[in-house]
């Protein structure tokens, strides 16, 4: 019996120091392959980043792995090799551990990176949540698809990106920041598709949400190749005059929202100050950026 205790605490033994010597080497790798992708060593991240996954196949960070593979795949423009790996991500149906940050062996890497804002580069692999994964696999398949001229393959990874992998974060600057870029992306597909009018429509859902000067403007351009000034005008009055609010409790917010009706396409707006009347809205929006822009 005595004998059979001592193999199995032997076991546990060698198990624990496996299992500490591979976090360590894992670690290692990591830390290699963040130096040589900020020298824009490519092949030889590549590489590294293949030596992580035959030594360690079953590391809980792999899914990160594969997708920075496929980014410098991408990088490199080896398209197809990229496409291949990120489609396997997005078709991949494993429950994954989204509590990677807490039980990997080496913290104080990550943390370190974590704060070096000015090295982005050293972020090459990092605990990801795996919805988010999907959506950024997502929106870069649609980029090779755009390169690749099939457009309407493009529109469908970018709604998959959009619904089914939706962005999900607690910072509304980075929600808007994220939505400006899917607005965007939706205009580019949809003008190559020659739908001028979705790409209108996408843009709009934008005019007041911490937008920026690209977006107004391509939405300014967009409007005067199909309505003249007066329309423009027009609509813009009967607009603000359509104002209506959503109740704070039928939607479990905080802060009061409004929309109007402009080309027949609700557009919200937010109001961040409590206790404001309609009229101050009305003002508010009268002078809003994107307004302003299109009245010139």
């Amino acid at each position: 019996m005595q004998a059979v205790k001592k193999i199995v605490l032997t076991l546990v033994f060698l198990f624990s120091i496996q299992n500490y010597m591979f976090g360590q080497s894992a670690c290692e790798l990591l830390k290699q392959v963040s130096v040589s992708y900020c020298n824009a060593e490519l092949i030889q991240s590549i590489e590294t980043l293949d030596k992580f996954i035959q030594l360690y196949p079953n590391h809980e960070l792999n899914d990160e792995v594969h997708f920075q593979i496929a980014n410098i795949r991408f990088e490199l423009k080896n398209y197809e090799q990229a496409q291949t790996i990120y489609c396997s991500i997005i078709q991949n149906n494993e429950i994954p551990n989204n509590n990677k940050l807490n039980s990997l062996n080496c913290p104080s890497y990550f943390n370190n990176t974590l704060n070096d804002k000015k090295n982005d580069c050293r972020r090459i692999v990092f605990p990801t949540d795996y919805n988010r994964l999907k959506h950024l696999a997502s929106l870069k398949l649609s980029e090779i698809s755009y390169l690749q001229e099939d457009y309407a393959e493009a529109l469908e990874y970018l709604k998959n990106s959009d619904n089914k992998f939706p962005y999900q974060t607690s910072c509304g600057t980075g929600a808007a920041e994220k939505s400006n870029q899917l607005a965007l992306s939706y205009n580019n597909i949809y003008k190559k598709l020659n739908r001028s009018d979705l790409a209108l429509e996408k843009l709009l859902e934008q005019s007041f949400e911490m937008s920026n000067r690209i977006i107004l403007e391509e939405i300014n351009k967009l409007l005067k190749e199909k309505y003249t000034e007066d329309e423009i005008a027009s609509e813009i009055k009967n607009s603000i005059n359509s104002l209506k609010v959503i109740p704070v409790d039928s939607i479990k917010r905080t802060i009061e929202r409004y929309y109007i009706t402009f080309f027949d396409k609700k557009i919200e707006y937010h109001n961040h100050v409590s206790h404001i009347s309609s009229i101050s809205i009305k003002e508010k929006i009268t002078k809003s950026t994107f307004f302003s822009l299109i009245s010139k």
